[in-house]
């Protein structure tokens, strides 16, 4: 049962809880291809995308024994232009931009935030109006040589909030603004595949908030400053057997990740995996 104070109280033994949620999400999709325009368009479109953004109620933390909360639903929307262009052959240039307007957007409050003060329970999601999330996406892939196939891809994206909790805005703003994902792929035989694999995330804090151990009542809730990191994995994949009666496509991968053995840590703070070393075997039926 929800009450009207944002509690759920439902039997902690049950093993599970059943929840039902529908609504009528409409998007759209406008695209237009410039090729008629001017022969320098030729390969060229444009496309404009709007669309609702709707999630259903996230069930609280557990805050005292017998009781659960839940957020109001998360709605907003959303707009997105794409540039797409062949460039050479199969060389592809994509670019999105993107504005997303939202009402009720979902944070996980702790005692210390002051838009959690304000509610009846100190450790729980609450909503937030008036956030504002925008950027852009830029991927470009294709093939230079028939043997060399490559993939670049960067992403922006920047966090607003108009409302009165100051500490919303400090931790909407705190996510990390850049990324970089790339990927090289060199055929150097007929069977044999090679491949590099970059990525990047510029700096960031996350903020945890966490019951620990679950159903316990006690919580846990920090800071965690996550510097910028910069991570190669390495992997040279060989194929077998090409068709066989029961399988084809028998491939033995060999692979090392974080060659370069990068010191990193996840949103928790718990450091990622030291360079790596390590061999698998694939195949489809």
């Amino acid at each position: 049962m929800l009450k009207d104070d944002g509690s759920y109280y439902t039997d902690l033994e049950a093993d599970y809880i059943v929840r039902e949620h529908d609504q009528i999400v409409p998007k759209s999709f406008l695209t237009y291809k410039l090729d008629d325009l001017a022969r320098i368009l030729r390969d060229t479109r444009v496309s404009l995308g709007i669309s609702k953004i709707w999630s259903p109620r996230q069930m609280g933390v557990l805050y005292k024994r017998g009781a659960l909360v839940e957020s109001e639903p998360e709605e907003g929307i959303g707009y997105d232009l794409i540039f797409n262009r062949r460039l050479w052959g199969d060389i592809v240039l994509r670019m999105d931009f993107y504005y997303y307007d939202f009402d009720n957007y979902v944070v996980w409050a702790h005692s210390e935030t002051d838009y959690a003060q304000e509610g009846d329970w100190s450790q729980r999601p609450r909503n937030l109006d008036n956030v504002e999330k925008k950027g852009v996406e830029v991927n470009l892939s294709g093939t230079i040589w028939r043997a060399f196939s490559f993939n670049v891809g960067y992403v922006y994206q920047d966090w607003d909030y108009d409302g009165p909790y100051p500490s919303a805005i400090e931790e909407l703003s705190d996510r990390a603004k850049h990324r970089v994902n790339a990927g090289l792929r060199y055929r150097i035989f007929k069977n044999t595949l090679f491949m590099v694999d970059y990525s990047y995330q510029s700096e960031q804090t996350a903020y945890i908030n966490e019951e620990d151990p679950p159903l316990s009542g006690d919580f846990i809730a920090y800071e965690n400053d996550m510097d910028s990191f910069n991570v190669f994995d390495m992997a040279i994949e060989q194929i077998l057997i090409r068709k066989s009666t029961y399988f084809h496509d028998l491939k033995l991968k060999v692979y090392s990740k974080n060659v370069f053995d990068e010191e990193y840590e996840d949103e928790r703070g718990y450091p990622m995996t030291d360079v790596t070393f390590g061999c698998s075997i694939s195949c489809s039926f």
